[in-house]
């Protein structure tokens, strides 16, 4: 009885790790290709580009384990801070709804990141724990469980483009054109009018 059930487990592990795996991975490369050309086609994020002088450099890290908390936290409640400050600012309207879409966009982005790696979390500090356990049906069932959250967190990774999407309307827009204002004009076949010439003239001479 134990046996059927810890082969059945693994044979539905590898099942879903093949199919689940290479449909979030087509999925995955299908969507970062449309992020790249939403992205490039549109001169507000070309213009936007970022030098590093300091590449192939020494790279700073934080060892302070309460300021590195502290730098998390902080970025996490920035975007927030800076929606309720945006109505008491004079700035352009344009830039205003700029910020609040690409702040709607990362606060969503930290929410699906939460939401698909806290079950990975808490199933790799369970397996952790329970490190000892030698009863092979309870391994198989942690096993399982460590396939389905860890194929949850690549999800996170291969979702982006439809949270950009569902968070913001701009987003949503700038898809469009770029797709089809774009590209789909790039590639199709310029049409040539065929100049219709009036035969009444020359019949009546």
């Amino acid at each position: 009885m134990s046996t059927g059930v810890i082969l059945t487990l693994h044979q539905a592990s590898e099942d879903i790790t093949i199919y689940a795996g290479l449909t979030m991975f087509m999925d995955g490369i299908l969507e970062d290709v449309l992020n790249i050309i939403v992205f490039l086609c549109l001169k507000t994020f070309r213009e936007k580009s970022i030098q590093s002088p300091i590449a192939d450099a020494l790279a700073c890290y934080i060892t302070n384990v309460a300021f590195r908390q502290y730098h998390l936290y902080g970025f996490l409640l920035s975007p927030r801070y800076n929606i309720r400050n945006l109505a008491n600012q004079t700035v352009p309207l344009v830039r205003r709804y700029s910020v609040k879409q690409l702040t709607k966009i990362v606060l969503n982005q930290i929410l699906s990141n939460f939401i698909f790696t806290s079950p990975y979390s808490i199933a790799s500090i369970l397996i952790f724990s329970m490190a000892n356990v030698s009863d092979p049906i309870i391994i198989a069932q942690l096993n399982f469980t460590n396939v389905l959250t860890m194929l949850l967190y690549y999800l996170s990774f291969a979702c982006l483009f439809y949270v950009y999407t569902c968070a913001s309307e701009r987003f949503r827009k700038q898809v469009m054109y770029a797709l089809f204002e774009v590209h789909l004009k790039r590639w199709r076949k310029p049409r040539i009018l065929i100049n219709q010439v009036a035969l009444g003239s020359y019949e009546n001479s």
